[in-house]
């Protein structure tokens, strides 16, 4: 019986740690007969000289196997189909346009920009998300700077040492859905 096939997406690779390149490394040595798929997304632009995933790259491009697509940045056309599926509905063409001249065709800044939802749009992504936690309660806003200055992992226990526990709870769950 054939079974279905499997695809395993790991994003933003670049950012990888060496165990993570190893696991990349053995799947792509030993997927063979397998009805798998393995998609690995990147930023060349983070890519420096050292980087220790140019290595890996290189050794994963010389695979018959392996496909590699570069994405270019949205255009005007694209930003407006992007913003009209994310509003469920049209877009004010003055309101795509300078999206995309802010966002420079990148998605998730298309994305961001449009829930910061300000008429004054903002210039830096950091901007971005700072209009965006400015409308959270202060609560939210503190489990999120927390979590940051933690390096973007924090025990429940830390957390709430320094968070305080009451209501904590509610303010993890604004936050994630935020």
């Amino acid at each position: 019986q054939e079974r279905e096939p499997l695809a395993i997406v790991l994003e933003d690779i670049h950012w990888a740690d060496r165990s993570s390149r190893d696991l990349i490394e053995f799947l792509a040595r030993n997927l063979r007969t397998q009805r798998i798929a393995l998609l690995l997304t990147y930023r060349t632009g983070e890519l420096g000289p050292g980087h220790p995933l140019r290595r890996l790259v290189a050794e994963l491009g010389r695979k018959r196997v392996v496909r590699r697509l570069e994405l270019l940045p949205l255009d005007r056309p694209d930003v407006a189909r992007q913003l009209e599926a994310i509003a469920d509905g049209p877009v004010a063409a003055r309101q795509v346009e300078r999206i995309h001249a802010r966002s420079g065709g990148n998605p998730f800044f298309v994305e961001e920009l449009y829930a910061a939802g300000t008429e004054d749009i903002p210039a830096t992504l950091a901007e971005v998300v700072a209009a965006r936690v400015a409308r959270l309660s202060r609560a939210a806003a503190s489990v999120l700077t927390i979590t940051a200055a933690a390096g973007g992992r924090v025990s429940h226990e830390v957390l709430a040492g320094v968070a305080g526990d009451e209501q904590l709870g509610a303010a993890v769950r604004e936050a994630l859905d935020a």
